[in-house]
């Protein structure tokens, strides 16, 4: 039995099975080295662009279309010009909106990563730059979200129904106060 003990110990080694004390991997490796901790580059650009950042998911997915896929898919669901033009201006008032607000959250991530990193945090500080990010961050939700329900009341039923199927949400058809 002695020597079964040296045997146990190299065939746990060779086979990388980790040990008490040994290193191991975060999922947060490498997140360290980003310009805003919380946020990946891909997010930053999104909220600095105006994207939907997946913000308006509980409306797309309910049955309430978004207006710039809904102007993508424009032809195919016979949009009127005075339909097209309504929800051109939803699209260009929740952008500039979106832009604004979104910039605006980057800057609140950035500061609590700043106050973090000089080690100048403070439960008063804290509770004040999250509570701004996280308001920004419901602002931009709702911008995003009363686009839909704009975009909506624009389109009658069929329409509704159609970007439904164009989306790929079959059975999501469902009555959201469209008319027409």
């Amino acid at each position: 039995m002695k020597q079964a003990f040296p045997i146990i110990v190299v065939v746990i080694l060779a086979a990388g099975i980790p040990v008490y004390g040994a290193a191991q991997d975060s999922p947060y490796v490498g997140l360290g080295q980003r310009t805003i901790k919380a946020l990946s580059p891909e997010d930053i650009a999104g909220y600095a662009e105006g994207a939907g950042m997946s913000l308006a998911l509980a409306a797309e997915l309910n049955g309430y279309p978004g207006p710039r896929h809904v102007l993508d898919d424009a032809e195919a669901l016979g949009l009127s010009q005075g339909q097209r033009e309504a929800i051109s201006a939803i699209f260009d008032s929740m952008h500039s909106q979106a832009i604004a607000v979104g910039r605006q959250y980057i800057s609140a991530e950035q500061r609590l990563d700043s106050l973090f990193a000089a080690r100048e945090i403070t439960p008063e500080s804290l509770r004040e730059v999250v509570g701004e990010a996280e308001r920004l961050k419901g602002r931009l939700r709702v911008i995003h979200l009363a686009a839909h329900l704009e975009t909506t009341a624009l389109m009658d039923r069929e329409q509704v129904s159609r970007y439904q199927h164009l989306r790929g949400y079959e059975g999501a058809e469902q009555d959201h106060g469209a008319h027409h």
